[in-house]
């Protein structure tokens, strides 16, 4: 849930899952150093990563896709 206070229409928003999501999400569970974080993929510091590293890993993977709206669509 997006409380309504994150979104423009000033109303909370149900984000749902996918099946896949949910699995990546409970793999990196146990994965976490900071357990009063809620960043699921945290940068080395621990703090948010920075755009370019999120570009240089994604196109590491899949050379043809963008980072255009990635993080975006990964914020709680």
């Amino acid at each position: 849930m997006i409380p309504a206070n994150r979104m423009k229409a000033g109303r909370e928003h149900k984000v749902l899952l996918t099946n896949d999501a949910l699995a990546i999400l409970t793999a990196m569970k146990p994965l976490k150093t900071d357990e009063g974080s809620d960043l699921v993929f945290p940068g080395p510091t621990g703090a948010l990563m920075s755009d370019m590293a999120i570009n240089k890993t994604l196109h590491a993977i899949l050379p043809d896709l963008t980072v255009h709206g990635f993080r975006g669509s990964l914020r709680q």
